[in-house]
């Protein structure tokens, strides 16, 4: 993977072409994940606790290939006769990951456009941040799309799971920390949580609080029966603390009693609630499900 030139007043930033071409695989963190220090990003313990317990960072399969564009300079004359240097928007980057159909759905419905940003795992399992003036260590920051193409004839179709990748902000990579991953990509990969795919099987009703839900393995579908799980409140629209507690049925459903309120009641007309159901040892998330709405109007 070469280039990645990112332009601007001062020349071309060789740093960003060095980081693209030795990037295995992008670690994608939320906007406010930092850490602490040098030290704390090489941190076993505290990596594993944002991808486990924060759910802050998500980890990819490694890169198949990449496509790199970036803006050409462009000498301009303003109205007082002075030159200027535009076309200094950090490039793009297109990755390709080895994945699946399961993981890249999931991205496709968080990868959409919003801003998170990148550590960039090496080759040489090195992983790369930006450094800020306080001492501490960010991903570089950029816009994420997770856009699947499927490509070859149609008795022989081969999927491409690509990200798009718009860099925001050139400087990030003027100023750079460096340092050797406390794990190798498959053990960081252990570290995630494995995925519940939850569907609606009844919706809510009114007068019980009952949504009854399906709940399966994300990728083979299996049934989940007898998993103790807990309901994570997302988003409500309540005005009154609501809650989300499942019951399993024993035979791939659970009950989920959805309420709110210091004094339970059931949710009305005008109301709605969006959750997660989840299985975990104590801070650390074993598994977790997609995001799940009740809606009574619906």
């Amino acid at each position: 993977m070469q280039g990645c030139t990112v332009l601007n007043a001062g020349g071309a930033n060789s740093d960003c072409a060095a980081l693209i071409g030795a990037m295995k695989a992008p670690l994608i963190t939320l906007p406010d994940v930092e850490w602490d220090s040098r030290s704390d990003f090489q941190n076993t313990e505290t990596m594993r606790a944002k991808i486990q317990e924060d759910l802050g960072v998500y980890i990819t399969r490694k890169i198949s290939g990449a496509d790199i564009t970036q803006p050409e300079a462009r000498n301009e004359t303003t109205g007082f006769g002075a030159q200027i240097t535009t076309g200094v928007t950090p490039g793009s980057v297109i990755v390709y990951l080895e994945s699946n159909s399961c993981d890249f759905n999931e991205m496709m419905s968080a990868y959409n456009g919003g801003t998170f940003r990148i550590v960039s795992f090496d080759e040489d399992n090195m992983l790369n941040g930006h450094l800020k003036s306080n001492g501490k260590i960010t991903g570089f920051e950029a816009q994420i799309y997770a856009i699947p193409i499927s490509v070859g004839a149609v008795d022989n179709q081969v999927q491409q799971w690509r990200l798009l990748i718009n860099w925001k902000d050139a400087e990030q990579f003027r100023s750079r920390a460096r340092v050797a991953s406390p794990k190798s990509l498959e053990g960081l990969l252990e570290w995630m949580p494995s995925g519940i795919y939850a569907d609606v099987n009844t919706v809510y009703n009114t007068t019980s609080g009952i949504q009854v839900i399906n709940a399966f393995k994300r990728c083979d579908f299996a049934t989940i029966e007898t998993e103790v799980l807990t309901g994570e409140v997302i988003d409500n629209g309540t005005a009154l603390s609501p809650t989300a507690v499942p019951t399993s049925n024993a035979d791939g459903t659970y009950d989920v009693l959805v309420q709110k309120g210091a004094v339970p009641g059931n949710l009305a007309n005008g109301d709605y609630l969006i959750y997660r159901v989840v299985k975990k040892t104590g801070d650390i998330y074993d598994k977790i499900s997609n995001r799940i709405v009740v809606n009574p109007n619906a």
